[in-house]
């Protein structure tokens, strides 16, 4: 195993991938979900830690750092109505791609990458 000791062997593990689809099997499509970055993990972060005592729409803001287009620009405009639109939307296809993107911060495990391969594969055969 090689011992990252300099600044440049940090960055030579790359940049973040092409954004991942992921079937939403409540809204019966594709989204894709970004591969987060350190700067996506910390606003995800200071988002929650301003707002643990409030009535915030945590999933919305998720989806909002998380959703992108194929060139990997969001998807959900910046800002409150981008997240109180997404806030007010049915519940299950929320919650179930904000879970998929969840557990993408968290960095996937095997099963994990398996299971969003096996997604993927779903959406090309629909």
């Amino acid at each position: 195993m090689t011992t990252i000791t300099t600044f440049d062997d940090l960055l030579a593990l790359g940049t973040p991938g092409a954004p991942m689809p992921y079937f939403c099997k409540a809204w019966k499509r594709t989204v894709l979900i970004k591969d987060p970055t350190a700067e996506d993990l910390d606003i995800w972060r200071m988002y929650c830690n301003r707002n643990k005592a409030a009535d915030a729409p945590f999933s919305a803001r998720l989806l909002q750092i998380m959703l992108v287009n194929e060139k990997g620009e969001p998807i959900i405009p910046p800002g409150d109505e981008g997240l109180d639109a997404v806030a007010m939307m049915p519940a299950a296809g929320v919650a179930e791609v904000a879970e998929a993107a969840m557990k993408l911060m968290a960095g996937p495990t095997e099963d994990e990458v398996e299971e969003l391969e096996k997604n993927s594969d779903a959406s090309r055969s629909s």
